[in-house]
Parts: C-alpha cells; structure tokens; sequence
C-alpha cells in the first residue's frame, strides 16, 4: 500500500514509476532513489558504485495498449461436432509488470469489400504473466446452423475459406489478478 502512495506521489511531480524497495533510477530524469521499506524515498547524490546494480522503475501503463499487445489472430475453417464451423483464437503479450487474469477484446470481421461481417466482444479469462507472450490455446466458434439464414458463420466461411476476412482488434479491459483494471480513456463531450 505505502508502494502504491510512492508511486502516486512520484506520478504527481512528473516522474512515472513503479516502487521497489532498494536502489532504483527515476525514468527519464535519470536520478537515484534509495526506496525505504515504508514507502518513504531519498534523493542519492554523486555516482553510482560499480557494483551496483540499479533497476530503471518504470512507468505503470496508463492505457490497455500499454499493457496488452495481440501478437496474432487466426480464423479457420473446421468439422466440429458434425457441424461445419469457423474458429478464432488470439495470441497474447504481456507488456506490463503485472498479471492479467482477465482480457475483453472487441474484434470485427471484414469481408474482401471492407464490409464489417461481425463485430464481438471477446472475453478471455487467460493468465498472462509480465513479459510473458502467450500462443493461442483454445478458441471461440461460429457453427453452422444449415436452419437459420444469414448466421455469423454463413457470412464468413468464405472470406475465411479464401484468406480475405481481414480482422481488427481492439482491447477493451484488462484486469490485473490485483484487482485493478484498465479500460480506454473515453473522449470527454463536448458543449
């Protein structure tokens, strides 16, 4: 907790860290820390020893974008269950020093025309440790229903078959196993 008040404070005079009890460098400034184990901090003055190994803190990420990149997408075709079905999956990399237990992805499908054929949240409760960058290992379905007209899968399983549903992702929450979240920043109204 008393981390989190350093970290604050160090974000309010312009100086983004994460806090880390030891020695560390103020990101940007290039400025040595020592961070007591009560959240407290001092200025270190004159050069840093040879010996001594000084982790740059740094910044918290701000947006999902910061935190989360989407390394890869893919669409297949599929026989599941009897029933003709297109598949997706995502790949996942973990930028932040936090772990994700939780994703929801926005994701549209385009067809060859630039027509948007689908658009869906994904939500994915997946654990991605920091740095970690994650292959897909499961998927989302879209089956056929040989009943309904004009389903998800009878608007894609073409472009997918040919290779030209073309697809955009957008991540809409992250949630960290600390409880804490990301989300975009909404525009403000204007008057």
């Amino acid at each position: 907790m008393k981390a989190t008040y350093f970290a604050v404070a160090m974000s309010l005079i312009g100086a983004p860290c994460l806090a880390v009890e030891g020695i560390a460098v103020v990101q940007g400034t290039g400025e040595r820390i020592q961070v007591k184990q009560d959240g407290t901090w001092a200025l270190i003055e004159g050069p840093a020893a040879q010996s001594e190994s000084v982790p740059e803190l740094t910044a918290l990420p701000r947006t999902p974008d910061e935190a989360l990149k989407i390394t890869e997408t893919n669409l297949e075709l599929r026989h599941i269950d009897y029933r003709d079905t297109v598949t997706f999956n995502m790949g996942y990399q973990n930028k932040s020093a936090k772990k994700i237990v939780g994703i929801v992805t926005n994701v549209s499908f385009a067809n060859a025309f630039g027509k948007v054929v689908h658009s869906q949240d994904f939500r994915d409760e997946t654990v991605v440790e920091p740095g970690q960058t994650l292959k897909p290992d499961g998927y989302w379905t879209f089956k056929n229903n040989p009943f309904i007209a004009d389903e998800i899968y009878d608007r894609m399983w073409q472009g997918v078959k040919n290779g030209t549903i073309k697809t955009t992702t957008k991540i809409v929450k992250i949630v960290f196993d600390d409880g804490s979240s990301l989300e975009p920043k909404r525009p403000k109204k204007s008057k």
